[in-house]
């Protein structure tokens, strides 16, 4: 999934609608605003410091819940390291954040795009 949500978010790119991948995603993602210095960039190389961001006490239940997960990346979750400093395999968060940023974007689901 992460090689596709790559591909979706770089047309995004190439179509001029995300300019630059070291703006911040809160330019495009107004809910992500209390992470300023978190850029595009650092969503697609693991460097955002969001790889182990998950509510307190987190069910499966809760995991499955898109909606509730993009929410919860964009607006509670805190990065770990100051972002661009550190890689950390994003193995569950990627999809929230390049997917929740690719919905942001073009305003319809992910998986339509």
């Amino acid at each position: 999934s992460k090689g596709v949500l790559t591909i979706g978010l770089l047309r995004l790119v190439q179509d001029g609608r995300i300019e630059c991948l070291d703006d911040p995603v809160a330019k495009y993602w107004p809910a992500f605003s209390s992470k300023p210095n978190v850029t595009v960039r650092h969503l697609l190389t693991h460097q955002a410091g969001l790889s182990n961001a998950y509510p307190e006490n987190a069910t499966l239940d809760t995991l499955l819940d898109w909606s509730a997960m993009t929410k919860f990346i964009a607006e509670e979750a805190v990065p770990s390291h100051e972002p661009g400093e550190e890689v950390h395999y994003h193995a569950l968060s990627y999809a929230w954040l390049v997917g929740g940023l690719i919905e942001a974007v073009t305003g319809e689901p992910y998986e339509n795009w």
